[in-house]
């Protein structure tokens, strides 16, 4: 080390520090902050089981089992931090959830998105689902790597997420040590820290004149009637750092602590007391330094702190839970307070605040879930962060039951949450609202959980199913809205304009996440004539909003009716809400435009492809247009074909394929493409075979790359995929491709989602099906029909 250092002109602790930091390593989400107290025996326990190189295709998985507070995150922390030399990307992923992992899981599908070349097997993956793509993604990566599944709560769920194979390894942090067993799964149960270990951490934190006089004895004396927890040595160490200048001997801490445990049953099952009644001991000084010192810091720090409990664990931003100390939301509704606006006090600094809140260690700080432009992420920018362990949250959530102060505390969290995540999407910063939604979805379960339904949390469901949609994680989505839909129906709110906007909402994200249309219309058309009843009720508005509305209503059956031109019910509500649409004044330039591009659709659909071109082409220059750029285009290249402009329409997809590499092609427009390009070609191609399959080609791949790229694609158009695929195979005699892809195809599926079009991809299916099956048997199973019988021109 001192030659190293030498040459390098630093010195050893500075080496050390830009060593440890691991700058070789890629991190795909924050890890926890390294404890300095080491557990050797669980590193090398690790060690035996996570070999490097990995002898075998499979993962291996190493599940740390133990109580909360025990030090399971920080030893996974110290292996990852001890191995930085030998993986490749450090993968942390939030298993408290399914709505955390899939939010972590996203979050790492963007990046292996990235990290990847285009001929890896995650850009030849079909797979529909996240776990899928990013399976695929980590078995591609030629370097090993890390993935940790903290704070795992059921390991029925979390099995479904682990990397089969690949040259990885897998840790899971748990409470839970049942249900994970497995061929390549080892079980390592994490104990509390060995006597030597917790009298370590004690002489470590003791700060202070009276810490010098303490004992090895009396350390260990004091660590062992601690049960040698490490969160209880921390709550510990922070009191006598404060009340006694760190020194053991003026103090019977243990006796103290027992005082504030009055209740047995407020004792989470196998957790030590002393460790319940550390916390509680803690929480109770807080709570009383805010009642002596009203108006000073510790108020808020009080305050805070109980918010934070129903947050998740990290990442916790210190100025929502300001907002919620400090604001009433009627307040900020009636003063119109901006959100993001960090808290700029004086009396008392945001920095005292945070030192009040830190000084019984039930929090710590965390890594800044934004960063600032300007580097700077001390406590005064709005993106800093806190962290409180679980057994904490949990302690405190049940002593705010007991206080029958859950929906008050809730309520305000649930509040402040929506506030900042609606702002951020009204910004247009989904980045940002992605990585405040994990903190929405659990304040969302926690109030499930709690049976609790009030207008704060409808609101919160609401924004928060926005943003999940956005990124099209429908599932969770649909849920949170059922919530919302469930409080609106037993609870009219005073603003219609909410149940209006659920009501939509829903019904898009039922169109969206269907694997047919017709599975979900009759569901869609009740909501979506209960938002037409609304509007009409209402009446016109003058800021357009229920204009605004019924452009989303049309728009939607616009879509709907292609896949259902039959259904009356479609083309009533169509009708009514364009009519509506255009009688009001659009005062919004979105709505203005998305009322434009109906137009344009129109104006294909009835078959005026030249003058539709052009406003098309002369739309999408336009700024205001932006958000439709896909769609326009994608208008253009039907003109183009219907027209019988070929090389215009593949210039056209080609420009569509370098938006979706840049992932900024959503799973509507492609499914779009699918549906409306193919069956253009199939109905055109009379005289222009290598044209049409061009194009087809193009669609193929511009969905290929969309999968690749963590985006997602109904059943039935992967189906139409499939058959487009077999065609193209078909033309170029690979007739065994062209046989795997039929054999692929669902048909009842495609049938079902086109029951009703008259142009069918269906009737293409089983024209392919039966031709092939005309074909000599050596002939359909060979990939050049050339080759195999010396003739044969494909299929054309």
């Amino acid at each position: 080390m001192d030659e190293l250092a030498a040459a390098l002109s630093v010195g050893n602790a500075e080496l050390a520090a830009a060593l440890s930091g691991g700058a070789w390593s890629s991190f795909v989400n924050p890890g926890p902050l390294l404890t300095d107290v080491g557990r050797p025996q669980l590193i090398e326990e690790l060690s035996v089981n996570l070999p490097f190189p990995n002898a075998t295709p499979q993962v291996p998985v190493c599940i740390l089992s133990g109580l909360s507070g025990i030090g399971k995150s920080s030893v996974a922390a110290a292996w990852a931090a001890d191995r930085l030399d030998e993986y490749g990307a450090v993968i942390w992923i939030d298993a408290t959830s399914v709505a955390t992992l899939e939010g972590s899981f996203a979050v790492l599908d963007r990046w292996l998105a990235g990290e990847l070349p285009d001929d890896s097997d995650r850009s030849r993956s079909a797979h529909l689902d996240l776990f899928g793509r990013v399976a695929a993604g980590l078995g591609s990566l030629k370097y090993p790597w890390l993935i940790v599944f903290d704070n795992a709560t059921n390991p029925r769920e979390v099995r479904k997420w682990f990397p089969r194979t690949g040259i990885g390894h897998a840790v899971v942090t748990t409470t839970n040590p049942i249900g994970w067993t497995g061929p390549h799964a080892r079980l390592i149960p994490v104990p509390p820290m060995t006597l030597d270990q917790a009298s370590e951490l004690l002489s470590k934190r003791l700060r202070g004149a009276g810490a010098e006089s303490n004992s090895i004895r009396d350390l260990r004396d004091l660590a062992e009637r601690l049960a040698r927890w490490p969160l209880a040595l921390e709550l510990a160490a922070a009191y006598l750092n404060d009340c006694y200048e760190g020194s053991l001997g003026g103090s019977d801490y243990p006796s103290l602590i027992m005082r504030s445990l009055d209740d047995e049953e407020a004792i989470p099952p196998e957790y030590p007391r002393t460790l319940v009644a550390a916390v509680l001991f803690a929480f109770a000084r807080m709570e009383e330094r805010a009642r002596n010192q009203e108006g000073s810091a510790f108020r808020l720090a009080f305050n805070c702190t109980w918010f934070a409990a129903f947050f998740r664990s990290r990442q916790i931003p210190l100025h929502i839970l300001l907002s919620c100390s400090i604001l009433e939301p009627h307040d900020v509704l009636e003063k119109n307070i901006p959100p993001l606006t960090p808290y700029a006090g004086t009396d008392p600094p945001v920095g005292e605040v945070l030192r009040a809140m830190r000084r019984e260690s039930l929090v710590t700080t965390d890594v800044a879930i934004f960063d600032n432009p300007s580097g700077e992420n001390g406590p005064a920018w709005v993106g800093y962060t806190v962290s409180m362990n679980e057994i904490v949250q949990m302690v405190l959530r049940r002593e705010a039951l007991t206080r029958q102060n859950t929906e008050p505390l809730l309520s305000i969290a649930a509040f402040f949450a929506q506030y900042w995540l609606s702002s951020l999407v009204d910004a247009k910063r989904l980045d940002l609202a992605l990585a405040l939604v994990g903190h929405c979805c659990q304040v969302a379960d926690q109030a499930q959980a709690a049976s609790l339904k009030n207008y704060p949390l409808a609101l919160l469901w609401g924004n928060t199913a926005a943003v999940l949609a956005a990124v099209e994680e429908w599932r969770i989505a649909e849920r949170y809205l059922r919530l919302e839909m469930d409080y609106i129906a037993s609870n009219q709110p005073e603003d219609r304009y909410i149940e209006l906007a659920t009501g939509v909402q829903l019904a898009t994200v039922l169109v969206r996440s269907a694997a047919t249309s017709s599975d979900v219309v009759e569901e869609v058309v009740c909501l979506l004539e209960a938002s037409m009843a609304i509007i009409d009720e209402i009446g016109p508005s003058d800021d357009g909003r229920a204009s605004s509305y019924c452009i989303k209503i049309a728009a939607l059956t616009q879509e709907l009716s292609q896949d259902c031109p039959a259904n009356m019910a479609v083309r009533s509500l169509r009708n009514r809400a364009k009519f509506v649409g255009d009688s009001e004044a659009l005062q919004n330039s979105d709505d203005a435009a998305a009322a434009e591009v109906m137009r344009l659709h129109e104006m294909v659909r009835s078959g005026d492809f030249v003058n539709a071109k052009r406003l098309a082409q002369r739309l999408r220059v336009q700024p205001e247009y932006d958000f439709h750029y896909v769609t326009l285009t994608r208008l253009v290249i039907e003109c183009s074909l219907h027209l019988g402009e070929w090389r215009e329409a593949e210039r056209q997809l080609r420009d569509v394929a370098s938006l979706v590499d840049k992932k900024t092609v959503s799973s509507v427009d492609i499914s779009h493409l699918i549906g409306n390009l193919g069956m253009i070609c199939f109905g055109r191609h009379s005289g222009q075979h290598a044209r049409a399959y061009a194009v087809l080609r193009a669609v193929v791949g511009i969905a290929a790359t969309h999968l690749a790229n963590g985006g997602q694609l109904r059943p039935s158009d992967q189906a139409r995929l499939l058959v487009y695929q077999a065609c193209i195979f078909a033309s170029e005699a690979n007739f065994s491709g062209a046989q795997r892809m039929i054999e692929s195809v669902s048909p009842d599926l495609l049938l079902a989602d086109e029951k009703h079009r008259v142009a069918r991809v269906h009737d293409v299916y089983q024209l392919i099906r039966r031709w092939l099956d005309t074909l000599p048997k050596q002939l359909r199973n060979s990939r050049n029909g050339r080759g195999a019988s010396g003739g044969g021109d494909g299929f054309e």
